[in-house]
């Protein structure tokens, strides 16, 4: 597999998730923390306006602003855009980045523990998730199987790309247990480039067990306005089995509604207050296992 050289670690993509740009600052006053002899480490405040107000964006989410088309364009007024294009100048150009690998950190109001967003089946990807798994075991991973199209997100940018979530904690709240699951977390990826790169033979697990991407679930409307909301039963049980027939949501009226699937799937991102704007109420998976690959697997 290939060497890995240069490393981004963004923070603060979302303006109001602050744990990210706490961390950059931390790492800017301790840079031997994240230095590895074998590549070189980059910090990036990944939307500064946002994060000096408290916000999530200014004008619109920056982690929808890097498909090809949106950073070619020339016409957006919105300073996400803008914000993209140098993002893109400085860890891309997307499909020739001068980065092999970006870590981008994020936070979540619902109880998703550590949790790895993982959109890529590569080797690398799949071995460095069970590395961390390994070395943070309550970690869990979000699996967004890679496909066709022009992903938007910030970490098409470069081949290979970590996403980290940490919660609960509110928006624009700086907590230690958070601060301090998100900083191993991501030295535990640093730590596992510089293995790659050495070429370490790793006590890896054969089998990796992830969370599948199956539906974006929304909450019910009528007139404008939330119809229900999350069922007192469900909430802050992210990873856990959600049966058919089960308690979903409760209406307004006390009245419940009911999971109509026809499977198990296991809620993530429960009551997700940054979904709100979309009226998500959160991301149904499916429980499955990949295979982790050996050390001498082609990289792929």
């Amino acid at each position: 597999m290939s060497h890995i050289k240069n490393v981004a670690i963004v923070g603060g993509t979302h303006g109001n998730e602050v744990t990210g740009p706490y961390l950059l600052r931390r790492w800017q006053l301790r840079p031997e923390e994240i230095k590895r002899p074998s590549f070189s480490t980059r910090l990036c405040l990944g939307n500064p306006k946002a994060f000096k107000e408290n916000r999530r964006f200014v004008d619109e989410d920056l982690n929808r602003c890097f498909a090809g088309d949106s950073l070619q364009s020339r016409d957006s007024p919105s300073y996400e855009a803008a914000r993209a294009s140098v993002l893109n100048y400085e860890i891309g150009p997307k499909g020739s980045s001068k980065y092999d690998f970006v870590i981008d950190i994020h936070t979540s109001t619902s109880n998703c523990g550590a949790m790895l967003v993982l959109t890529g089946d590569d080797v690398f990807s799949i071995r460095l998730a069970a590395y961390i798994q390994g070395k943070i075991p309550e970690t869990r991973i979000h699996y967004i199987p890679s496909g066709d199209g022009d992903p938007p997100f910030l970490g098409s940018l470069v081949s290979r790309s970590l996403g980290v979530e940490t919660g609960p904690i509110p928006q624009g709240v700086l907590r230690y247990d958070i601060f301090e699951l998100t900083r191993r977390v991501v030295l535990s990826a640093l730590d596992f480039a510089h293995n790659h790169n050495s070429g370490l033979q790793l006590d890896l697990p054969k089998e990796l067990t992830v969370f599948k991407m199956h539906q974006r679930l929304k909450y019910p409307m009528e007139e404008g306005y939330l119809a229900a909301m999350i069922h007192e039963s469900l909430q802050g049980r992210d990873y856990e089995p959600l049966n058919p027939g089960d308690p979903l949501f409760r209406c307004l009226d006390g009245s419940l509604l009911s999971y109509e699937g026809a499977r198990i799937v296991y809620p993530v991102f429960i009551n997700e207050a940054a979904y709100y704007r979309e009226q998500l109420a959160m991301v149904l998976t499916t429980k499955e296992t990949l295979s982790v690959p050996g050390a001498d697997a082609a990289d792929a």
